[in-house]
């Protein structure tokens, strides 16, 4: 007998009031709003943990949604001029990060050296994905990628003329770690 996920589902949530019911969009959006957070907070690895899983699933709903999300975008454009086993290799280098923090390989002394600035971008790229799949994103996303293209100006060149003077009239490509966070907290108290 094959196994079928939604049978599974039914059987452990039956309807009730001691249950909560929660969509995929709503999942989505809590796990990128709490690594938003927690990033700022520099709990990179939850952030990580959040950021990724929401980039996963929201990557596996593009394609219902007949939508394209960041990391289909970047293993397109990678495939036009990599071999499949390269790319194959480059997109699990991306996602070392997250698998090694979801999973164990029997070695508890196995250690991973990573950016946080990696946290920072997933993190990013998950609210455009968010967007790309639902088509709205909460004030915290709204936020942080405001926040996120004033701290990195120059990815993105494209921007109108006036959108490019808000991020520059933000101020916040050159400031320390610590001003450019406690401005981003400022942005999400003020977006809720």
């Amino acid at each position: 007998m094959r196994f079928n996920p939604k049978d599974l589902i039914a059987k452990l949530n039956p309807p009730g009031p001691e249950h909560i019911v929660v969509s995929r969009r709503e999942i989505t959006q809590a796990e990128i709003v709490s690594a938003i957070k927690l990033y700022l907070d520099r709990e990179f690895v939850p952030a990580m943990v959040l950021a990724s899983a929401a980039t996963e699933v929201l990557h596996a709903l593009r394609k219902q949604a007949y939508r394209t999300t960041s990391l289909a975008d970047l293993e397109a454009k990678l495939s036009q001029f990599m071999p499949k086993d390269e790319l194959a290799e480059t997109m699990a280098f991306l996602k070392l990060p997250y698998n090694f923090f979801k999973h164990g390989d029997g070695n508890p002394d196995l250690q991973l050296h990573f950016q946080p600035g990696l946290v920072e971008v997933t993190v990013y790229h998950a609210t455009v994905d968010f967007e790309a799949v639902f088509k709205e994103r909460a004030p915290e996303m709204v936020a942080f990628q405001a926040w996120f293209m004033a701290r990195h100006p120059a990815s993105f060149p494209h921007l109108p003329e006036a959108v490019q003077q808000h991020i520059k009239d933000m101020d916040i490509a050159g400031a320390s770690e610590a001003e450019a966070f406690a401005f981003c907290r400022d942005m999400l108290a003020k977006a809720k």
